[in-house]
């Protein structure tokens, strides 16, 4: 469509960097149009729309909204700048789904965002406000980071070992912060690690969001409600498969799906059906790291072994008894690298000369004997 032929709608949110030419194009094929395109796949919220449609500035609540970042599992996350405070932020707009009671949930949104606020580690996304809007959407904003997802980074291939280490590290490091605060993640994944090229730094975002939609209901219908509640399905433990209260061995497991896929390319348990793809959570072992990826070092192997223990009670208990083991990794993967260096720098050993037998040794010494003798009798004449 050509710029005279542009509706309002979406000249205003192309020129906001809300929407990309090749979404207008797709959307201009869907029935329902631009509007209804963008409410069916909540690329924006509602708000938004209408601000844009009126021809309005974009607003939410105290925030000028300035493009968008991407799309969560619950809303947007839109690039913003608050007009308070004159700082550009990262916005993630989240709208309740399925709740009879909103007030209940908004309560329990601002509960957790007061706990996250209290998260100062440079590992963690920082948590600026939140702000519930009359329209019944929640705004968190938080640190915006310049850098990408590592769901981003490893979609031109598997990263090497010693990044990955880096990364278990770092993220292991911000864990221990939350799990000081009694937080748990409930959706550990790469697309949830920032990656900042600069100082090679990693930081964990999107801090147990998932637990301000409906908990899933015990008995029938966990499998279906719990992929939609707790977390992203290739990355859920078995217990939230399986609907039970979690803990910090839950984000562990999901961590290290997804140290396999980070190093491998691939997250055991894919598959075309989501609810096998759960069941056999519950039924299988995550394979051995080194069966799939024969580079990786058996330090690196065990550890996330260990991480993704199906019981887990065999888990790490705790974040700290994790970052123990890592470190008792990392001094052994300085020593090996030692050992091979000490190696390469010691000095080729002279290849062995011919042989010579002790029989024809004597015999050369006894003739050179005889002959200084001979030169000597020689000499005395």
């Amino acid at each position: 469509m050509t710029d005279g032929r542009r509706s309002k709608l979406e000249t205003a949110l192309l020129d906001s960097r809300l929407l990309t030419s090749d979404e207008a194009a797709e959307a201009s094929a869907c029935e329902g149009g631009l509007a209804g395109w963008l409410r069916r796949g909540r690329l924006l919220p509602p708000a938004l729309i209408e601000q844009a449609e009126r021809g309005e500035p974009l607003r939410l609540g105290r925030y000028v909204v300035m493009g968008r970042l991407g799309k969560g599992g619950m809303g947007a996350v839109l690039r913003a700048r608050d007009d308070a405070l004159g700082r550009e932020v990262a916005l993630k707009v989240v709208r309740p789904d399925g709740g009879d009671e909103p007030e209940t949930l908004r309560e329990r949104f601002r509960r957790e965002a007061l706990a996250l606020a209290r998260l100062d580690h440079p590992g963690v996304v920082r948590v600026y406000d939140l702000e519930a809007l009359p329209d019944g959407l929640m705004v968190l904003a938080m640190e915006r980071v310049e850098g990408c997802s590592v769901e981003e980074r490893i979609r031109r291939g598997p990263l090497p070992e010693r990044d990955a280490q880096r990364l278990l590290r770092q993220v292991t490091q911000a864990m221990i912060a939350a799990e000081a605060q009694g937080i748990v993640h409930r959706d550990l994944k790469p697309g949830n690690v920032l990656w900042v090229a600069e100082g090679d730094v990693y930081k964990v975002c999107d801090f147990g969001l998932a637990r301000f939609q409906r908990e899933a209901p015990s008995g029938g219908g966990q499998l279906t409600q719990a992929c939609t509640v707790l977390g992203t399905p290739f990355y859920m433990s078995p217990e939230q498969v399986a609907g039970d209260a979690l803990d910090a061995r839950s984000d562990m497991y999901s961590l290290g799906l997804s140290l396999h896929e980070v190093v491998t390319g691939k997250v055991p348990f894919a598959g075309p059906r989501l609810d096998e793809v759960l069941r056999r959570r519950l039924r299988e072992d995550v394979p051995n790291l080194r069966r799939v990826a024969p580079h990786v070092s058996p330090g690196l192997a065990r550890v996330v072994a260990w991480m993704t223990q199906r019981d887990r009670a065999r888990r790490p208990a705790t974040w700290k008894a994790l970052a123990s083991e890592l470190a008792a990794l990392g001094d052994s993967e300085r020593l090996r690298r030692a050992s091979g260096e000490r190696a390469r720098a010691a000095p080729a050993a002279r290849p062995p000369g011919p042989r010579v037998p002790v029989v024809a040794l004597v015999a050369l010494a006894l003739a050179a004997g005889a002959a200084l003798g001979a030169l000597a009798a020689w000499l005395g004449r």
